[in-house]
């Protein structure tokens, strides 16, 4: 598995709107995309807000990189939103976990979706 944080700090001139869109946009495409797992978000107190997305593989994490419509909105949000953005993709390679019904095991993949972004058709988005 392949999980990537990253981070993002909006100009202060940003189209919000714009990126919201853009972003809604992207997610549409990259969670029909096979090999992707999950979206989750969270914000520190201190505001910083750091997303974690899971990929099966570098392969399903390298067809979201070079897909086209992400490289060309990437381009665009570098011009005009961002004031800084960070990226880090690493490989897993422990896992485990505990319940008390059943020891130590694998992580099923259901655990990264609960509470993990909704599906585009279920908030009313199409691709």
């Amino acid at each position: 598995m392949i999980i990537v944080l990253f981070s993002i700090a909006m100009r202060d001139d940003a189209d919000v709107e714009a990126e919201a869109e853009a972003s809604d946009r992207m997610w549409s495409i990259v969670s029909a995309m096979p090999g992707f797992i999950s979206y989750k978000a969270y914000t520190a107190e201190d505001g910083e807000t750091i997303a974690v997305v899971r990929y099966e593989s570098r392969e399903a994490l390298d067809a979201w990189k070079g897909q086209p419509e992400h490289r060309v909105t990437q381009e665009r949000a570098r011009q005009e939103w961002y004031d800084e953005h960070w990226v880090q993709a690493s490989e897993t390679f422990r896992e485990y976990r505990f319940t008390r019904s059943g020891g130590y095991d694998r992580i099923p993949r259901e655990v990264f979706l609960k509470g993990a972004r909704p599906a585009p058709e279920a908030r009313g988005l199409s691709a």
